[in-house]
């Protein structure tokens, strides 16, 4: 997970004077996704249902070992500073609202930073969450034209109505080629890409979403 920065910067960002142009703080910025991580994430943890109360009260939580370094796929849609200082890779599953919830203050942390910030979505559409796959193949879809970020955003927005004539709908609110889209959306090379990230997450203990690098 995301370092916080060496004590010496954080004593020179004390520092700056108050009309001094503010600079990234890896710090602040940590503190800031973390924040809004942990709180959103432990909704998102047992909402992924793998301990139940009965289970936590009889035994300890496996050891994680987060990996050092999570990949980009070529397929992963990214916004943000093209040479960043930090990027952000979020799992996500567009009906959880917890994952709502942190998308909107990355967003923030973009604007506040836009030559420092990037953010990439992998996706873990969780089992339960029975729309969850075909929204996540809808951004996919929508990254073939361009427009993943609208997608997603609009997904986030409409999470409680995600069936595949909504999904098709959307696509034409946006501006997207509808007839491409439908097509994107059906082609198994789409829906490998959303198994293959739901499978790089389990193989890294993301069991529940949120989950940011």
């Amino acid at each position: 997970m995301m370092n916080d920065a060496k004590q010496d910067d954080a004593k020179q960002d004390d520092a700056k004077p108050d009309d001094a142009k503010p600079g990234i703080s890896r710090r602040t910025l940590a503190l800031s996704v973390l924040a809004s991580t942990i709180v959103a994430g432990v909704g998102g943890f047992f909402g992924g249902r793998q301990y139940t109360l009965h289970n936590l009260r009889r035994r300890r939580r496996p050891r994680v070992t987060w990996p050092a370094f999570v990949p980009i796929e070529k397929w992963s849609a990214r916004r943000g500073a093209t040479q960043p200082k930090v990027t952000l890779i979020s799992f996500s599953d567009f009906q959880c609202p917890f994952c709502g919830r942190v998308a909107n203050t990355l967003d923030r942390l973009l604007k506040e930073y836009p030559d420092d910030v990037q953010v990439v979505v992998r996706h873990q559409p969780l089992g339960f969450h029975k729309r969850a796959e075909r929204a996540a193949r809808a951004m996919q879809a929508a990254h073939r034209q361009g427009k993943a970020w609208l997608m997603h955003d609009h997904l986030f927005k409409k999470r409680k109505a995600l069936s595949d004539e909504d999904l098709a709908n959307y696509a034409g609110e946006l501006g997207l080629d509808v007839e491409r889209f439908k097509k994107d959306y059906a082609d198994p090379e789409i829906a490998n890409q959303v198994k293959a990230d739901k499978k790089y997450a389990l193989s890294i203990l993301v069991t529940g979403t949120p989950c940011t690098f």
